[in-house]
């Protein structure tokens, strides 16, 4: 297996790449990870994962964070959310994908640059169905497959009233500023994710664990319900939430979380069971 790990700064933010890939000496599937809100790559279940999926599918995995301020300058004290909203980070990755095709990067050269796949968690979810769009309108590279995991039903769920404390890998928290708040209001009025997964001709995935209190298995159902093409499915993990029974710091993958990955090779070889 062969990793690469970079600060990148790609548009008007700039984000942590890590990447892993087998060594097959071919060119290979690229599988996007893209993490919950302002998680790093590193955070709990998600560089095992990432590995995992490398193995089971024969495909490079990329996790791609926003750095906040600090973070990109490789400095400490505090961190400054000022400049960060969903808006930015899509344009931050479309940038990632557009120099992959321009032959450009440290990881260019195990892409096949024809297969890819979405893959988010939480808040990457929103971030995924906004970079399915825009792919597709742009005529970039079109996902083969999106996998949402635990998702959001709508953008907004009340942050016009109070932006959201958003947890950090350390366990502490952040206030996000008034720029994510009006760039969820603009997204949600032109693209709302209710739209996006009823127009997407990318077969897609929903996973949503059943005791899951963030975003419940309701809201899943409701997003979900927009799609309902032969070509979608919709799985419900019993007996574990929102990170698949899982902690931080990771103490190793769960019998939740294994299940996790089964499933998705299952859909991505198409066809899997609506609960497990």
């Amino acid at each position: 297996m062969q990793f690469y790990s970079s600060k990148e700064t790609l548009g008007v933010l700039a984000l942590q790449l890590s990447a892993c890939c087998p060594d097959s000496g071919e060119r290979v599937p690229l599988v996007l990870f893209l993490p919950d809100l302002l998680l790093s790559n590193n955070y709990g279940f998600y560089p095992w994962f990432a590995e995992a999926l490398a193995k089971d599918w024969g495909a490079m995995v990329v996790r791609l964070s926003p750095l906040l301020r600090e973070e990109a300058r490789g400095g400490g004290g505090a961190e400054d959310p000022e400049g960060y909203s969903l808006g930015r980070e899509t344009v931050a990755v479309l940038h990632f994908i557009r120099a992959l095709l321009q032959g450009e990067g440290a990881c260019v050269g195990e892409w096949d640059r024809e297969s890819l796949i979405l893959v988010g968690h939480g808040k990457g979810c929103a971030l995924g169905l906004h970079l399915d769009r825009r792919l597709r309108v742009e005529g970039l590279t079109a996902p083969k497959a999106m996998i949402l995991m635990n998702p959001p039903g709508s953008l907004l769920r009340g942050q016009r009233e109070e932006p959201p404390l958003v947890a950090r890998d350390d366990g502490s928290t952040m206030a996000l500023g008034k720029l994510w708040v009006e760039d969820l209001e603009a997204l949600a009025e032109l693209s709302p994710l209710e739209e996006l997964v009823g127009t997407t001709s990318t077969p897609l995935l929903v996973v949503v664990g059943e005791e899951g209190t963030r975003f419940p298995v309701a809201e899943a159902e409701r997003l979900f319900s927009h799609a309902g093409r032969d070509k979608d499915s919709f799985l419900v993990l019993e007996k574990t939430g929102h990170t698949f029974s899982t902690k931080h710091p990771f103490e190793g993958p769960s019998p939740e979380l294994k299940r996790l990955l089964a499933s998705l090779g299952r859909f991505v070889q198409g066809g899997v069971p609506r609960t497990m």
